[in-house]
């Protein structure tokens, strides 16, 4: 809203005249609580519906690396840890390659992501401490084109552009 001949258009713009930078602070402190209370909403049901809770975090606007390990290492924490490993090591191989900062931080974000998928995996497949037989291993194999077809889904047709 503004404040234009004498009639008031918005409560944030003149807030921001009479208060300065003081009401900006405030607005961005609300901005970054209502996207935890989204994030939390989420991790409600990242255990049991890791879909629902990707599809609240891209209603309220949370979708970034940080909420989406967060959704994984609530669903699997160990998958989240490999991940994390993951994305530490690509970003240390690329910036050693010498890549520019926004290739860089593409590739991180490529390693964080890569296991995306195996949200959709049963929990008795990926925990399963011998050998996979040929269904589950079939199964296993599935988990990178979920994640694609995930990505897609939370990001549109420029999936390859946001990850």
């Amino acid at each position: 809203m503004q404040i234009h001949r004498s009639r008031v258009i918005g409560v944030l713009a003149a807030a921001s005249i009479l208060l300065g930078s003081y009401a900006v602070a405030h607005a961005r402190g609300k901005a970054r609580q209502s996207r935890d209370l989204v994030v939390r909403k989420a991790l409600r049901f990242a255990k049991k519906r890791p879909l629902k809770a990707l599809k609240i975090l891209k209603a309220g606007n949370a979708l970034d690396n940080n909420a989406l390990m967060k959704v994984l290492a609530k669903n699997h924490n160990y998958t989240a840890g490999h991940s994390n490993r993951v994305g530490k090591y690509s970003f240390l191989i690329a910036k050693q390659m010498g890549l520019s900062k926004s290739k860089v931080a593409q590739v991180h974000r490529h390693g964080l992501l890569h296991d995306m998928g195996k949200l959709l995996t049963p929990k008795q497949i990926l925990d399963k401490p011998g050998r996979l037989d040929d269904r589950e291993f079939t199964r296993m194999r599935r988990h990178s084109g979920d994640g694609a077809a995930m990505l897609r889904g939370l990001f549109g047709r420029n999936a390859k552009a946001a990850t």
